[in-house]
């Protein structure tokens, strides 16, 4: 619902997690360890083997020791793609 997007972008803004992320149902999932476990149920995504990376209640309960470190040194863009 409208508290998902809401506190999606809060995340977005903020820079304490450098990473892709979903938050649902008042939790904060790595994106690359969520799925989708339900169509039909608030509790839609999880992450079977990482616990969230921040919960939402009256405040912000960040993980911090699995939160990554933020990238090191300057954005390389690779333009030649290897086409095997």
């Amino acid at each position: 619902p409208r508290r998902n997007l809401i506190m999606s972008l809060i995340f977005a803004a903020r820079d304490t997690i450098p990473e892709v992320t979903i938050f649902f149902g008042d939790r904060l999932l790595r994106a690359c360890r969520a799925t989708k476990t339900d169509t039909h149920r608030l509790s839609a995504f999880d992450s079977p083997n990482l616990p969230p990376l921040a919960t939402i209640g009256i405040a912000i309960d960040e993980a911090d020791h699995l939160i990554l470190p933020p990238p090191r040194g300057a954005l390389r863009v690779h333009t030649k793609m290897d086409t095997r």
